[in-house]
């Protein structure tokens, strides 16, 4: 049911019903980090850039804590979290924040090559 509802609030952003995203995620009552991220996305496009920050690092302490129990590891933690530090940075860039967004930006970049490699790595190996 959780992912249904991820979706459909994903679909309501798209389709530019932002507005309907945030009661509708509201109606469920597990959280996930993609339901936390969606949400966030719906609130930038309303430019309730502070509600979008709170769900956002909400979103990244789900992804964190959900994923550990997972047992994915540190890189691969930070390669999912990766979407929502960018919308992260994207909120600080669009709030005056340009150091702090390039920094972020910069900081994700580095961990996907990272990824990129070792996957890379990993496939000519075998």
């Amino acid at each position: 049911m959780d992912e249904t509802v991820t979706n459909y609030i994903a679909s309501l952003c798209l389709g530019g019903r932002t507005k309907d995203a945030v009661p509708a995620a509201k109606k469920t009552e597990n959280n996930t980090f993609e339901l936390e991220y969606n949400v966030s996305c719906a609130l930038i496009s309303e430019r309730n850039f502070a509600e979008a920050t709170k769900h956002l690092n909400f979103a990244k302490r789900l992804c964190e804590e959900s994923l550990k129990e997972q047992d994915f590891g540190d890189d691969e933690i930070q390669d999912e979290m990766a979407v929502i530090r960018v919308q992260e940075a994207y909120v600080k860039q669009l709030l005056g924040n340009s150091e702090e967004a390039r920094k972020i930006y910069e900081h994700v970049l580095s961990i996907k090559y990272i990824v990129f490699f070792i996957n890379t790595k990993h496939f000519l190996t075998k």
